[in-house]
């Protein structure tokens, strides 16, 4: 099921990337050259392992590169909520249990690299 999921995830990113691409040469704001180094950067990424680390690379890539960066906003969001979500769905079973260590643990774990602490 998550190899599913980074797979379909990585074929969206490629075509929405490639779609930003070719709309950005053909507003000229986007050279010829700085497409390829955008390509070649783009699949340096490749293979990665899961979905966090796809979107973590692309995060890195969109600091350089505006399409990079539109397409990480576009799949970043709704992936990162879900996450807060299911992360606290699962400490409230476990305040409900009255472990409120691993609740407290589970929560935690918000390792982002974009956001600062």
């Amino acid at each position: 099921m998550k190899q599913d999921t980074l797979e379909k995830m990585t074929s969206d990113v490629k075509r929405d990337l490639m779609f930003y691409m070719i709309s950005n040469m053909r507003k000229y704001e986007l050279t010829m050259k700085d497409a390829k180094y955008l390509a070649k950067d783009f699949l340096s990424i490749f293979p990665v392992k899961t979905v966090e680390d796809l979107l973590t690379e692309l995060y890195f890539l969109g600091q350089m590169y505006p399409e990079a960066r539109a397409v990480f906003v576009k799949y970043a969001k709704p992936y990162y909520e879900a996450k807060s979500h299911y992360l606290l769905e699962s400490a409230i079973a476990y305040v409900r249990e009255g472990d409120l260590e691993k609740a407290l643990s589970l929560l935690k774990r918000r390792n982002l690299p974009w956001l600062k602490e």
